[in-house]
């Protein structure tokens, strides 16, 4: 089985390849996003985690643009910024009408900012154990939507005996609302657990959302709505449930160090007993003289409120893993 789950994530590594406009810093750094505005006097970039970033033009030391209909031979516009003979505004690909996007529009996969993590520990004296923890996560914004994926597999043994063996996949969308703190949002779940009650589980949500705060140092968002989840391998429930969410997707405690996390509750809407709660936070820092590395350690929480008696309620996961971007 952990086979096939590693055969899954490298399929979502494939999918959701693409590239991203590219500003290089005179500092050395590269910011990769979308560019939505570039003159004389400064470019403004629309990155998925940090949002509109104003750079004047004196601290750019070249600009990478992937163009939205590219020649025949697939080249991209790139060059130096003195050099560049596009001063107006440029139009997000496929927005320009400023329509919202289809769910499945293919330009919806281009422009993903993406990380692969990677997790490993081991003993081997007394006890002999092990475990690994391997994810993907992509991300993109423009001024109409924001969407994230992000996939994680938990492997550890003991002794010679499998203790965890997990996998969970999350897709999210978020359609904007202009000059609104409101937006809609559907998203989609997959879990997998050798020792959970049940074996698979296919949840999808959809509903409203609040941007409680959106500053360029922190951004918090509050999420509600509804919809069903499926079990398999076990009761093979099928039951409708809420989603209560807050998210701290970001806070910048310093130029290197961010914190993130999110409290998700989800209340069993036929039988108001029954619940369940995710709670994580993340401390990433970025290593020294590495562009693009990154060092994450984090604590998921896990709690279902009812089981088949055997299983435990809770679920707490402790970890630490390298991070490097695309």
């Amino acid at each position: 089985m952990k086979f096939w789950i590693l055969g899954v994530a490298v399929c979502c590594m494939a999918v959701v390849s693409a590239t991203a406009d590219q500003i290089q810093l005179t500092t050395g750094e590269t910011l990769r996003g979308t560019i939505v505005e570039q003159s004389k006097e400064h470019v403004i970039l629309n990155h998925s985690v940090l949002g509109l970033l104003n750079i004047a033009s004196g601290d750019v030391a070249s600009v990478s643009v992937v163009q939205a209909a590219q020649s025949e031979g697939g080249s991209e516009a790139t060059g130096k910024l003195a050099k560049k003979p596009d001063t107006g505004v440029r139009q997000v690909p496929g927005h320009g009408s400023g329509a919202l996007p289809g769910l499945f529009d293919m330009e919806m996969f281009e422009n993903w900012d993406i990380r692969i993590l990677m997790g490993l520990s081991g003993s081997d004296g007394n006890s002999q154990t092990s475990n690994i923890r391997i994810g993907l996560e992509a991300d993109r914004a423009d001024k109409h939507h924001r969407a994230r994926f992000k996939s994680t597999y938990n492997y550890a043994t003991s002794e010679g005996e499998t203790t965890r063996n997990q996998f969970n996949a999350e897709t999210t969308i978020d359609w904007l609302m202009p000059d609104s703190p409101w937006f809609s949002f559907v998203q989609g779940v997959y879990d997998f657990d050798e020792f959970k009650a049940w074996d698979h589980r296919v949840s999808g949500f959809a509903g409203f959302g609040y941007e409680m705060i959106m500053s360029p140092d922190v951004e918090l968002i509050a999420r509600t709505g509804g919809g069903v989840t499926k079990e398999f391998g076990g009761a093979d429930d099928l039951r409708p449930e809420g989603l209560v969410s807050a998210g701290l997707l970001r806070w910048n405690v310093t130029d290197r160090q961010t914190v993130t996390g999110e409290v998700v509750f989800f209340p069993d809407l036929s039988d108001l007993e029954r619940f369940r709660t995710i709670a994580k936070v993340d401390w990433q820092i970025k290593l020294d003289h590495q562009e693009g590395m990154k060092f994450k350690i984090g604590l998921e929480h896990e709690h279902e409120s009812f089981t088949d008696g055997i299983k435990k309620h809770n679920d707490v996961k402790f970890y630490g893993t390298l991070v490097v971007d695309f």
